[in-house]
């Protein structure tokens, strides 16, 4: 394998045929180096996660007593997937709704759940 550095950048040559040999990150946290053939793991700052003004306490009452109908989903902002709640509880005749009550509550209870930015709801 050969390196060649061209306006464009950095190449390695094997065999004929050639690609760019630029470090690229892969998965989370590792960086591949093809012209060394080494994979190297990268640090990233870790960022204060966001929380949302909602309240965890009243997504999960809500998610306890309507969740069928995806009531809490339509209090943190999904929309989308609080008529999706709706849809599967209609076409599985409420079997898939609970299902997926059951989840939400436990995503809700361990501070799994997020609102429509991807915020953290906070417990007060």
């Amino acid at each position: 394998m050969a390196r060649v550095t061209s306006g464009l950048g950095d190449w390695c040559i094997t065999r004929g045929s050639r690609y760019f040999c630029a470090p690229v990150t892969v998965g989370e946290g590792f960086t591949v180096n093809p012209w060394r053939h080494e994979m190297t793991e990268t640090t990233t700052p870790r960022t204060a996660t966001a929380t949302s003004e909602k309240n965890t306490l009243v997504a999960l009452l809500l998610c306890i007593f309507l969740g069928t109908l995806g009531v809490h989903r339509f209090f943190v902002g999904k929309i989308g997937t609080g008529f999706a709640m709706i849809g599967v509880t209609v076409v599985t005749l409420g079997a898939g709704g609970v299902v997926w009550t059951i989840v939400d509550i436990i995503a809700i209870a361990r501070s799994k759940f997020q609102d429509k930015e991807g915020r953290t709801l906070v417990w007060s």
